[in-house]
């Protein structure tokens, strides 16, 4: 006979085209229906995301009691152990593992739980080093909804081997929907039973069962009111108590007694799971740029503050937990592609800024402590210290910015910085600060450097006193030679009415006709900058020791680009 698992479950996204707050709700309102339900039915809920589950012990206490007692009586199942579900495209390796050890860390102190099978079913698409990460935490299968099968990817069958590039691999299988319609649970679980291809809410043509190829002997159906909230309804339950396939044993189940039958696995992925909605990966540029900016600047700041401590220099990092989970609230899957409301985006900006603040407070603090402890300067020198967070030596420019002793008012002369480690000068080049201010005060130095790994190298610079040289006149050169024969080039692609690339045909529509850009005339130069000269559009406007740096100006189209 065959076994159909049933997987109950209720996708919700905290924020999407609602906010945080209206998540919240939405996830309390299904959580306590789903406990109140399983009073009266013999069933299995199953729910991950620590975030969650955070939310109902802070605001409904007795909820999370219930919940707790429910995962005791094996009625209530935690799946996947995640702090949430993110996208798995954009968010570092590191900031996967977190996901995962945030996630685990929570479920097993207030559940003693810890999951070997894992989902993120509305992730657009899934990179190939996830299986390394999931098998080296002890996950053995992932289930997923996204790419669409056939149309947006092919899948050697129900149930394959996924693996990574160092072959560390997990059994994986695509699900084309993660719920049903309310009180058509039973109906979408005869489809699945026929292998009628399913879309997030199910078929609704008869043209679909041309397809249907009928169930493997151990398959699954996930069902649920999903997008979002909602999990089981009453009438679902007992349409699913009552219903009767000849074969098939119906049963309510969990990801991870699936996983430890007998699978029928089939053929072998060893690819990123691509390409589904791709006009999301140039959205929200803001969130994206914030993120990968936070993401950074978290990091650094742990690996100074470690530095920091075995050198006995401890602080109070409680900031630093609540800095990490708005960081992994930022990766989420409506967050991070840029697929919320303007209102979902703002709290996406606000988690991250938060990040970014904490992480650089704490980083700041910890480096100051630190070269606290170094030699003061001598006469006429200005100290920099430079951090290396890798574990081995680098070498790499370096920029700095520092202040000089006194405002220099003279229009004849002008201080030039130089940059020496351990009495040695290195090569260096000023370069245009970030003050606009029409004074030689503050400058901008950019330096060869060799640093030590995991602490600080020294450097220091003098200045010295200069006739100042006469302004240049902006003129054309040839920037390739300039650049070493490198020439940057721009294009622009067609849009269509569905950048997500929903449907196949949308898909296929997308990034088409190219139109290069020009570089602009003089002319054009001069209306576009309200300059009262035409100027060229392209100059090299630092060249030095360490870097040259080039300046363009282009259009296509109505389009313009700096």
């Amino acid at each position: 006979m065959k076994r159909l698992h049933l997987l109950c479950n209720a996708h919700i996204d905290p924020i999407w085209q609602w906010t945080w707050d209206e998540g919240m709700s939405s996830a309390i309102a299904t959580f306590q229906s789903a406990a109140n339900l399983a009073d009266e039915f013999d069933y299995i809920f199953c729910h991950n995301e620590a975030i969650l589950y955070q939310a109902i012990e802070e605001t409904a206490p007795d909820l999370f009691k219930k919940i707790q007692k429910l995962v005791k009586q094996g009625k209530w199942q935690i799946t996947g152990g995640w702090y949430l579900q993110p996208d798995c495209l954009m968010p570092s390796g590191e900031s996967f593992i977190r996901q995962i050890s945030v996630g685990k860390a929570y479920f097993k102190e207030k559940f003693g739980i810890e999951p070997n099978v894992t989902w993120n079913m509305d992730s657009f698409g899934h990179s190939v080093g996830l299986p390394q990460i999931l098998a080296k935490n002890g996950y053995v299968g992932y289930i997923s909804c996204r790419p669409r099968k056939d149309i947006q990817f092919s899948y050697p069958g129900r149930f394959f081997k996924w693996t990574s590039p160092d072959g560390s691999s997990v059994i994986m299988s695509n699900c084309e929907s993660y719920n049903s319609f309310l009180g058509g649970a039973a109906d979408k679980i005869v489809k699945e039973i026929k292998g009628v291809p399913l879309w997030m809410l199910g078929s609704e043509t008869e043209e679909d069962y041309k397809d249907a190829k009928g169930m493997e002997d151990i398959d699954f159906c996930l069902w649920g009111v999903g997008n979002h909230g909602g999990g089981p309804s009453r009438k679902d339950l007992q349409d699913i108590k009552d219903l009767k396939v000849d074969g098939v044993e119906i049963m309510h189940s969990t990801p991870e007694a699936l996983f430890s039958e007998n699978l029928n696995v089939t053929g072998e992925i060893k690819q990123s799971l691509v390409t589904v909605m791709p006009g999301c990966y140039s959205s929200m540029a803001r969130v994206k740029q914030g993120f990968r900016k936070a993401e950074n600047f978290y990091y650094a700041a742990e690996k100074i503050l470690a530095v920091a401590s075995l050198n006995g220099i401890d602080f109070n990092t409680s900031l630093m937990k609540q800095a990490e989970e708005k960081l992994l609230l930022s990766c989420f899957h409506d967050i991070l592609p840029g697929t919320c409301i303007e209102e979902g985006e703002r709290e996406g900006l606000s988690a991250l800024y938060f990040t970014e603040k904490v992480a650089r407070d704490f980083r700041t603090k910890a480096f100051l402590r630190i070269v606290m402890q170094d030699k003061k300067a001598g006469v006429g020198e200005y100290p920099v210290f430079v951090y290396n967070y890798a574990p081995y030596t680098v070498t790499c420019p370096v920029e700095v910015e520092f202040t000089l002793a006194d405002q220099n008012w003279d229009t004849n002369v002008r201080y030039n910085p130089h940059v020496y480690h351990n009495g040695v000068e290195v090569l260096s080049q000023q370069i245009k600060e970030e003050s606009t201010l029409n004074l030689d005060w503050r400058k901008k130095v950019l330096f060869q450097a060799t640093l030590k790994p995991m602490g600080i190298t020294r450097f220091d610079i003098k200045v010295t006193k200069d006739p100042r040289e006469s302004d240049k006149e902006v003129v054309a050169c040839d920037i390739s030679k300039a650049l070493n024969g490198f020439k940057p080039t721009f294009e622009v692609y067609s849009d269509t009415a569905d950048p997500w690339g929903m449907s196949d045909k949308e898909l296929k529509a997308m990034g088409h006709s190219p139109v290069p850009y020009r570089v602009m005339t003089e002319q054009e130069v001069k209306e576009f900058c309200a300059l009262n000269n035409p100027t060229p559009a392209e100059r090299i406007i630092e060249d030095g020791n360490v870097a040259t740096v080039y300046e363009g100006i282009y259009k296509g189209g109505d389009r313009s680009v700096y």
